[in-house]
């Protein structure tokens, strides 16, 4: 079993710690490469910013974070961290380490999928990814389509929220990134998914079905 989970741009960056990533893919370690030796006067054309992304890009795998404190986004605020052997069938994407078991050390980074490279990156990663998930026997898949989009197996489960606004049902982004990191808490806590409850959001029995858990708030 693995658990599926989304990375997000924000990160935190207090007590990064002076040490080597402990990555599990060759590919990732090639791509750090070739970021690091962007030179300095690139660095504002391929990635779009007025940070000083260069020196950021120097950082990369000598000070790290484990990758389930380093992201900060809005659903990995809703997660306790308290105990991280909870966290340890969870697989967190990115755009730059492909997937990361929640406690690997993992430098802050900027680098997504509209890079020079990253279209036959991505391929390449998901293909050792998709290895990494053939043995497991289920996948519960609390990503984001942008990541999870490349993933191929034979038995992911889904979860999807929505808002039934007079009996239409509708997504929204926050509601959702919300919804998944308390999911995530719920289910590494080993409660059963069928008895979660966040922010109005419960389970219905009507529209769920094997293949996915469906979790209406009423307006």
């Amino acid at each position: 079993m693995k658990i599926l989970f989304a990375s997000s741009k924000e990160m935190n960056l207090d007590n990064l710690i002076e040490t080597n990533n402990n990555i599990n893919f060759e590919l990732v370690n090639k791509n750090i490469d070739f970021i690091k030796n962007i030179k300095q006067e690139d660095c504002f054309n391929i990635f779009k910013t007025k940070e000083d992304i260069y020196l950021q890009n120097q950082n990369i795998d000598i000070y790290s974070k484990k990758a389930i404190e380093l992201f900060n986004g809005i659903s990995f605020r809703q997660l306790e961290l308290d105990n991280l052997a909870l966290f340890n069938d969870v697989l967190i994407f990115s755009a730059l380490y492909g997937c990361s078991y929640a406690s690997d050390m993992i430098s802050p980074f900027r680098y997504d999928y509209t890079m020079k490279n990253s279209k036959t990156y991505r391929k390449e990663i998901y293909f050792k990814i998709n290895e990494l998930l053939e043995k497991e026997d289920i996948v519960y898949n609390l990503s984001s389509k942008e990541f999870s989009n490349g993933i191929v197996h034979n038995n992911v489960i889904e979860f999807s929220f929505y808002l039934n606004n007079n009996g239409e049902l509708k997504q929204h982004s926050v509601a959702s990134k919300k919804n998944r990191g308390a999911m995530l808490m719920h289910f590494v806590k080993g409660l059963k998914i069928e008895d979660y409850q966040f922010e109005g959001y419960a389970y219905n029995e009507e529209l769920s079905n094997e293949n996915e858990y469906v979790f209406i708030k009423q307006d």
